[in-house]
């Protein structure tokens, strides 16, 4: 059953988290930038130059005017810059998504369907109970017969069960150096509620629900033009990663280590 959980539901849900955030990016708004000029740069272009952009710059206030000069400004000093990472979101699902399936893959080529073939009139419901009960015999006494001669098969398939725990806690560090180091904390900051000196929540810090693009050659002469983003696509990368973090809680903590306690204590 664990081993089932980590390739089949795991990578069910791992596809699924992908193609949400695709779908949302392609047919949503995932940003929605606000023109200093509107005559002169239409909406669609300012969304799709800053889409393309390496970083934003995070604002420490919303008290922000278009002043004289059509130039956006801040009350207050902007935060450190916010990585885009958009485009990679639904390919690191995918990607774990497979990394997931990888041991079930490993097992089924060392196994070479062995269970399977012993157990296979067994699992057959148009065998008489007779036929059934001779073939079941047939197993115990071939079991018996090799009982040291499955030490092999027995490493491979704890080595597998180690994989998984082991592909785990990559998926977790993996996840975390994207989101900058805030993944292994993402779901204490929704328990706790936890906030930032500004009073925030420190779930707004790591998916900023707006931020400047900067863009300073669109035109020659228009030098230091500021953009201020809605990001609306974070409010649900936020949801998709705390639901990985607890899902990956539940297998690192329940499944995993209880299992290879289990079947360590039995070895």
């Amino acid at each position: 059953m664990c081993f089932r959980i980590h390739y089949k539901t795991t990578v069910s849900l791992l596809v699924c988290l992908a193609i949400i955030v695709i779908i949302y990016e392609y047919q949503n708004d995932a940003i929605d930038c606000l023109s200093n000029d509107p005559q002169k740069y239409s909406t669609n272009l300012l969304n799709t130059i800053c889409w393309t952009q390496e970083s934003f710059e995070v604002i420490d206030s919303l008290n922000l005017f278009i002043n004289n000069t059509n130039r956006l400004t801040n009350t207050k000093l902007r935060s450190n810059s916010y990585v885009n990472n958009f485009h990679w979101i639904g390919f690191l699902f995918s990607m774990q998504a497979l990394c997931f399936y990888i041991p079930h893959w490993l097992w089924s080529s060392m196994e070479n369907n062995k269970l399977n073939t012993l157990l296979s009139t067994l699992m057959d419901n148009k065998i008489p109970e007779e036929k059934k009960l001779l073939q079941l015999n047939s197993c115990v006494r071939y079991l018996l017969k090799h009982m040291s001669n499955h030490d092999i098969y027995a490493i491979k398939y704890m080595s597998t069960k180690m994989i998984c725990l082991l592909n785990l806690i990559i998926q977790i560090v993996i996840s975390n150096v994207f989101l900058s180091g805030h993944f292994t904390g993402l779901g204490f900051y929704l328990l706790f509620n936890l906030q930032n000196s500004d009073h925030k929540s420190i779930l707004s810090d790591v998916f900023p629900r707006t931020a400047i693009c900067r863009q300073n050659r669109l035109e020659i002469n228009d030098l230091n033009n500021e953009i201020l983003c809605l990001l609306p696509i974070n409010l649900i990368i936020e949801k998709l990663f705390l639901f990985q973090w607890f899902w990956f809680c539940i297998l690192l903590i329940i499944i995993k280590i209880l299992s290879t306690i289990k079947y360590c204590t039995h070895l």
